[in-house]
């Protein structure tokens, strides 16, 4: 993941995420793909002209920082096809608005911008290369410039590669062992439409990793096999598969799992993570096709998050205190 050539790119950064969107736009749920990233408001603001697709424009995206919670410290390098006073203007639009930023005096060209409520630099570092930073990575930026993307061995759309991740991914309904150093998760399409998703993760000792593979798919299968109890009774269903059971494996200290997830639970997880997104920006109406772009959508109160359950042997983690109402 550290292929790309430059400092800018930490190779200790907790959270490295590659999008291979060459690969993904062939795929039937391409479009609605590039609609979700258009959603975020990190994006949201760079694609709305619609001059410029995620999917259709972008090859790749290498998204590096030490967490992606905080979007004003992350590095988003983006590889594409675009001309040049294309890609410009798109910047230029960004440095035009309210707080308005700056076309800087530099041999890179390179500008200042707000999206998504921080400053950021946007460096056209090469051709086909765009870099979006923190204003504090200027220097480097200027200095060694990013010019290349790191390709995965095989055949992999979707790269995650999260260090410590117990802390990186405290969002999960579930609790990561703290004994985990790095989590990698590789998704790759197939022609059929599916995609293969494979887990890997490195643990402090075998015992450890024995123990915790076992606490994974336990807590996985529950989450993504969720029993509908009494209320799935009163329509016929016990439980729904959001995608098959998987198991996780140890070999020493390495834990890993593999599952396929078949074209028509990608249709449900997809719809899933719209109404996700909806409900983190406030967007409501991205199409789907039991929706139609044009219909309206009765917006639903996003309900809190259960607090994260933690696996065997770890200790609940504190609620926090309530706030003043």
């Amino acid at each position: 993941m550290s292929g790309v050539d430059s400092e800018v790119v930490d190779s200790n950064a907790n959270v490295n995420l590659l999008l291979m969107t060459e690969r993904v736009r062939n795929h039937p749920l391409g479009p609605r793909i590039g609609k979700l990233i258009v959603a975020f408001p990190q994006w949201s603001s760079f694609f709305e002209s619609g001059d410029i697709d995620p999917v259709r424009d972008i090859n790749r995206l290498l998204v590096v920082g030490p967490q992606f919670r905080r979007s004003a410290d992350v590095v988003a390098i983006l590889q594409h096809d675009l001309p040049a006073p294309v890609l410009r203007a798109a910047v230029d639009r960004l440095v035009q608005r309210p707080p308005r930023g700056r076309w800087l005096r530099s041999k890179v060209p390179a500008a200042y911008a707000h999206a998504d409520r921080a400053e950021r630099l946007f460096a056209m570092t090469a051709p086909h290369v765009l870099v979006v930073a923190p204003p504090q990575l200027e220097r480097q930026i200027l200095a060694t410039p990013p010019t290349r993307f790191p390709t995965p061995a095989g055949d992999e759309a979707v790269v995650l590669h999260v260090k410590t991740p117990w802390r990186a991914l405290m969002g999960l309904p579930f609790r990561l062992p703290e004994s985990i150093a790095w989590l990698r998760l590789d998704v790759s399409p197939a022609a059929d439409g599916s995609v293969q998703v494979r887990i890997t993760a490195e643990d402090a000792d075998a015992k450890l990793a024995a123990e915790h593979a076992r606490d994974l798919s336990d807590a996985l299968n529950a989450l993504t096999n969720p029993d509908l109890g009494a209320l799935g009774a009163l329509v016929g269903l016990r439980s729904i598969a959001f995608i098959d059971r998987i198991q996780f494996r140890a070999r020493d200290r390495r834990i890993s799992g593999e599952v396929r997830v078949t074209p028509r639970q990608l249709e449900r997880l997809m719809a899933y993570a719209e109404e996700l997104v909806a409900s983190w920006t406030g967007r409501r109406g991205m199409p789907s096709p039991a929706t139609p772009p044009s219909a309206p959508r009765t917006p639903t109160t996003p309900q809190p998050a259960a607090p994260p359950q933690p696996l065997r042997g770890e200790r609940p983690a504190p609620l926090p205190a309530p706030g003043p109402r």
